[in-house]
């Protein structure tokens, strides 16, 4: 888990990424065939999946090697994978071999449509597309597959896309189009792909500012109040003076907050002993502000 934009350089595991390459070993390196039930992970689009589930059929004769298949996959690749970032990943199979299953009521997904649905999760963008060009460590631009979900014959997959350019967002809604072209997004046969979100609906870029009045008057109240030099940086995260930009592009912006650990995922905290002293900062900068302006 974590935030799809301050922590998507971090390498953190996604479950729903995992979810799929347990399932495209099974499908690929063993004859066992599968068939979807169900699946979903996620639970917003600003936080990296902590959490991914399906409900799926095969063979009676085939029950004992798919256990031992997935389960030799995770031990084998991908917890060492992400052993150094991830302390409490888990994995659960959960056998049901006297299940009857009545595939019409119980709207199993055939053998083409389940290996269809297990490519497309595989080949969907998730992590760092392009790092800052002119800000050190900064993402530029990243993808994030956050959201899985399956009701009746339709699966929605969420993708959430970040970009100080609107440029790049536009670039990666073209790639999406092409990926949807590839697996068949014309709607040919038995499996329809396609695309409701439009670069329009995506949060607005802003591009990064070292010097502006307005920072100058929250970098002089900061020294003022605190007695040290504020410390001024980017960060990759959909901000709401993107939208405000959007609207009014000449009104100049600055993005501050008492601090947060772990933004959107379980173990988010706010350090409490921040939150007084960011009240009087905001305080002293917009008078520091409306000073100026009445002057």
């Amino acid at each position: 888990g974590g935030h799809t934009g301050i922590q998507i350089q971090l390498g953190r595991a996604n479950a729903i990424q995992l979810l799929a390459r347990l399932l495209n070993h099974v499908l690929s390196v063993t004859s066992i065939d599968v068939w979807l039930v169900d699946v979903a992970g996620g639970n917003a689009t600003n936080a990296i999946p902590s959490y991914s589930r399906c409900t799926l059929v095969v063979r009676a004769e085939d029950a004992n090697a798919y256990e031992e298949a997935v389960s030799a996959y995770w031990l084998q690749f991908i917890l060492p994978e992400f052993n150094d970032i991830e302390t409490s990943m888990h994995m659960h199979s959960r056998p049901c071999t006297n299940a009857q299953f009545d595939a019409a009521a119980t709207k199993v997904c055939d053998t083409k449509s389940s290996r269809f649905l297990v490519a497309l999760m595989n080949v969907l963008p998730h992590g760092v597309q392009r790092m800052s060009p002119c800000v050190d460590g900064l993402v530029q631009t990243s993808a994030a597959f956050a959201l899985l979900s399956m009701s009746g014959h339709q699966v929605k997959c969420g993708l959430s896309v970040r970009s100080m350019s609107m440029n790049e967002m536009y670039e990666m809604d073209r790639k999406l189009n092409a990926i949807i072209a590839l697996i068949g997004g014309d709607g040919d046969g038995d499996v329809k792909v396609e695309k409701t979100c439009e670069p329009t609906d995506l949060c607005a870029g802003w591009d990064p500012v070292t010097e502006s009045p307005a920072l100058d008057e929250c970098k002089t109240a900061h020294l003022a109040l605190f007695g040290d030099e504020a410390d001024v940086y980017a960060v990759h995260a959909g901000l709401e003076p993107g939208l405000i930009k959007e609207a009014y592009p000449d009104m100049d912006c600055v993005s501050i907050g008492p601090h947060v650990q772990g933004a959107h995922s379980t173990a988010e905290k706010l350090e409490l002993e921040t939150v007084a002293p960011f009240y009087d900062w905001l305080v002293e900068t917009v008078a520091r502000i409306a000073t100026k302006r009445n002057n």
